[in-house]
C-alpha cells in the first residue's frame, strides 16, 4: 500500500496568482480534492469556514493557517501557496497582507494528529528566517525541504 506524505509537491503551489480568500481557499480545496486528499470540496469549505467563523487563522507575518478537521477528509494534508501578490482579504493578528497560506486538512477522528500538525507548523512559522526561506524558494521541492528543516 502507498504511503501518502503529510504533503508532496502536487499540493505545494507556488506563485499563486490570486488574491481573494474565497478564491484561495478555492483553490487549495480543489487542488486537496484532485490528489485525492479530500473526497467532497464544498463541504469540506464548509468545515474550513465554520473554523474560520471561530477565530483568526492569519498570523503575523504574511502567514496564514486555514485548518479544519473534516469528514471529508480522506487522509492528514498540508497544502500550501505562496501568492504572487499577498492578499489583503484575509484578517491577519498585525493586519498585514498575506503571502503564504498553509491549508491544514485532517479526518475529523483524528484530533491529536490535528493538534499535532498545527502546533508543529505554528512554533516554525514565528521564526522570521524559516518563513523568508520559505518565501524565497525557488521549486516546490526546496519548498518541502524548507519546512521540514528545524
Amino acid at each position: 500500500m502507498k504511503k501518502i506524505l503529510l504533503i508532496d509537491r502536487d499540493i505545494v503551489t507556488l506563485d499563486l496568482n490570486l488574491s481573494g480568500k474565497g478564491d484561495i481557499f478555492k483553490f487549495l480545496a480543489q487542488n486537496l480534492y484532485d490528489h485525492g486528499r479530500v473526497n467532497n470540496t464544498d463541504m469540506f469549505l464548509k468545515d474550513i469556514y465554520l473554523r474560520e467563523s471561530e477565530g483568526v487563522t492569519g498570523l503575523e507575518g504574511g502567514v496564514a493557517i486555514p485548518h479544519a478537521r473534516s469528514r471529508y477528509v480522506n487522509y492528514p494534508s498540508l497544502a500550501a501557496a505562496r501568492l504572487i501578490k499577498g492578499t489583503t482579504d484575509y484578517e491577519s493578528l498585525d493586519g498585514a497582507a498575506i503571502d503564504l497560506i498553509f491549508m491544514i486538512a485532517v479526518p475529523e477522528q483524528s484530533e491529536s494528529e490535528y493538534m499535532d500538525i498545527l502546533s508543529n507548523l505554528a512554533r516554525k512559522l514565528v521564526h522570521a528566517d524559516f518563513v523568508e526561506s520559505l518565501k524565497c524558494a525557488k521549486t516546490s521541492e526546496e519548498f518541502i525541504a524548507n519546512l521540514m528543516i528545524k
